[in-house]
């Protein structure tokens, strides 16, 4: 009987590290794509993040398990120290896409909130302006 494979860390930790630069791009373009205001990119984006993180999380189970067998002191510990500051990095994609997107919400809460508002000058103005018409009509001009 054969002993287990082990699994292939450092090819799970460059999967991972790949997977985080993609997040944190996906980010970038969500960004650009709000601030231009192309609702269709910024969703793409958005949704890619979501596949993107759903694979992220399956490498990340297989390296969890695979940690167990991979001693601290080898090369995966490197390499591990790698995806933490890729994982790092990603977050930080992520605090500014949330804040950003906060901003937009904010901004187009207060748009939708001033058009719902009467606008007391532009009353004011056509009241002052309005002219009484004639209740006759004129045939020659």
């Amino acid at each position: 009987m054969s002993s287990p494979r082990p699994v292939p860390v450092a090819q799970h930790i460059e999967a991972a590290k790949r997977l985080l630069e993609d997040f944190e791009h996906r980010a970038e373009v969500a960004v650009e794509a709000l601030d231009a205001g192309d609702h269709g990119t910024f969703t793409e984006a958005v949704e890619e993040r979501g596949r993107i993180l759903a694979e992220l999380t399956e490498v990340v189970e297989t390296l969890s398990h695979a940690r167990a067998t991979v001693n601290a002191e080898s090369e995966a510990g490197e390499l591990l120290q790698e995806v933490q500051e890729a994982a790092a990095s990603a977050f930080a994609s992520q605090e500014a896409l949330v804040r950003r997107t906060r901003q937009e919400r904010d901004r187009l809460s207060a748009v939708a909130n001033k058009a719902k508002r009467p606008d007391n000058i532009a009353n004011q103005y056509a009241a002052a302006t309005t002219v009484p018409r004639p209740a006759t009509i004129s045939v020659t001009g």
